[in-house]
């Protein structure tokens, strides 16, 4: 019904005027319109979640504690394997990150 203004815009109120245009509009062009403001939100929520992960990274590297409590882990890991007895030669000079969940229990 907009159209039918269109000859006499000043008759029309101002978010009236400025959604005319948008009637001219097909049905595909309106589609891809959509597609892309979903896709920029995506997007978007995509580069937050991987700046999160990102800065959580650094955090994680740069982190004194978790380096002192990796090397408690070492420790203890490296006294299971040596029986106990200190200087033993099966040291563990590292471990798999996925063995940390055999520690919770």
């Amino acid at each position: 019904q907009l159209m039918k203004w269109q000859e006499h815009p000043q008759e029309l109120r101002e978010i009236e005027r400025k959604i005319i245009p948008l009637c001219s509009l097909r049905t595909d062009q309106l589609r891809i319109m959509r597609m892309t403001l979903s896709h920029t939100e995506l997007y978007a929520s995509l580069c937050r979640r991987c700046w999160l992960l990102q800065r959580a990274a650094q955090q994680l590297r740069s982190s004194d504690q978790l380096k002192a409590l990796l090397c408690v882990v070492l420790q203890i890991g490296n006294f299971i394997n040596s029986d106990g007895a200190e200087g033993a030669d099966g040291a563990v000079r590292g471990f798999a990150i996925e063995s940390l969940h055999s520690l919770r229990s």
